[in-house]
């Protein structure tokens, strides 16, 4: 009999239990500790208050759980969220991606608790997994550009106010220029999309409001489509050879965006 099982049974000749009786008051409570380590009805505190042996096993569960809850709370790129939507959007070819998203997010918040071992498996191979996507040539880019702009939304938002120069030289890459006057220049920046790293410009235009425009990585010739969804709509449009999609808040406005940026958008002389 180890140190522990004799340290039960005393607890229970003082108590005035059966050794059966006392097992299963132990067993009760730790199944209890390992669902949640954090419980303390009157139930667990008064059982630890007797039980030395379960005091050590409570401990015990609370450094493990603290180890399990460092390893998983980590900072993750703002661009996570959009990738891990577009791969699911991608596997299951879905006409809600946000849905998909929704879905993920339940069962991971639902999923049992596990070892830290275990945990860490789940998250690397979430991590595979995103990393897998699909060349741009084989994905709706309105789809992609809804994704984008509904994993960013402090982005659409944004009041910032870029200089006109940083967009110019975003374009210089896809062999564009701007020659007119687009908005108020809100975000430009290079991001994570498939097929590596794309741009990512918000405009905030004086007849349709904000405006998100998604650019693929240069040389990538992604497939046209549109996407709706949560209060957005998207389409992917052709500028001089470039694949550009472009998220406004009515679908109505689009065909008047993808004249404006045509106008406004040309081929670098």
């Amino acid at each position: 009999m180890d140190e522990e099982q004799t340290e039960v049974r005393r607890h229970a000749c003082r108590a005035g239990h059966t050794w059966e009786e006392q097992r299963m008051n132990c067993l009760t409570l730790r199944a209890t500790l390992l669902a949640d380590p954090h419980t303390q009805t009157a139930e667990v505190s008064d059982h630890l208050a007797e039980c030395p042996a379960c005091r050590a096993f409570a401990v015990s569960m609370m450094h493990e759980d603290a180890l399990l809850r460092s390893a998983i709370d980590v900072t993750v790129p703002r661009e996570l969220a959009a990738r891990i939507l577009l791969q699911t959007q991608i596997r299951h070819r879905r006409t809600d991606p946000l849905d998909q998203l929704r879905r993920w997010l339940g069962q991971w918040v639902t999923m049992p608790r596990m070892g830290l071992a275990a945990a860490l498996s789940a998250v690397l191979a979430v991590a595979l997994s995103v990393s897998q996507v699909d060349r741009p040539s084989n994905l709706n880019w309105g789809q992609v550009a809804l994704a984008h702009a509904i994993a960013e939304p402090e982005a659409t938002a944004s009041k910032a106010v870029v200089a006109r120069t940083s967009l110019e030289t975003a374009l210089q890459a896809y062999g564009l220029s701007l020659a007119g006057d687009l908005g108020v220049i809100r975000l430009v920046e290079h991001c994570a999309v498939p097929g590596g790293r794309g741009t990512h410009i918000v405009v905030e235009t004086k007849d349709y409001g904000s405006v998100t425009l998604l650019l693929p990585p240069p040389g990538e010739r992604p497939s046209p489509g549109s996407a709706r969804g949560e209060g957005l709509s998207a389409r992917m449009i052709d500028i001089v050879g470039v694949g550009v999609g472009v998220v406004a808040t009515e679908q109505a406005n689009l065909p008047a965006l993808a004249a404006l940026l045509a106008r406004q958008i040309v081929a670098r002389a």
